[in-house]
C-alpha cells in the first residue's frame, strides 16, 4: 500500500459521509423550504443517481470513455478525478443553502 491507497480510502469514507447526508436530509430540506412535492422530490434525487450512474458507466465500460479518462488522468489519478467530480456533485447539492 502507498500513501495514494490510503488518501483513496479515507476520501471515499468521506465522501460517503457528505453523500449520506445529502440523501437523508437533502428530501426533507428541499420538502420543508421549498413546499416542492414528494413526488417532485424522489423525482429530481432518482434523475441525479440515474445520469450519476450512466456516466460512470459510460467512462468505465465503454472503450471510448477508458480512453477519454486515460488522457484527462492516468492511473491512480483517474479515481481523484472521479472523487473530485463527486466532490462537486455534493457542493452544487448546497446551493440552496447559500443566499441568492
Amino acid at each position: 500500500p502507498t500513501w495514494v491507497n490510503w488518501l483513496l480510502c479515507m476520501s471515499f469514507g468521506i465522501e460517503a459521509l457528505t453523500i449520506g447526508y445529502n440523501l437523508s436530509i437533502g428530501p426533507i430540506f428541499i420538502l420543508n423550504q421549498f413546499g416542492k412535492p414528494v413526488g417532485t422530490i424522489g423525482v429530481l434525487f432518482a434523475v441525479g443517481a440515474a445520469s450519476g450512474s450512466i456516466a460512470a458507466i459510460g467512462a468505465t465500460c465503454t472503450e471510448a470513455g477508458r480512453n477519454l479518462m486515460y488522457k484527462i488522468a492516468a492511473s491512480p489519478f483517474d479515481l481523484c478525478f472521479a472523487m473530485g467530480g463527486i466532490a462537486l456533485g455534493v457542493l452544487v447539492a448546497t446551493v440552496p443553502n447559500f443566499v441568492v
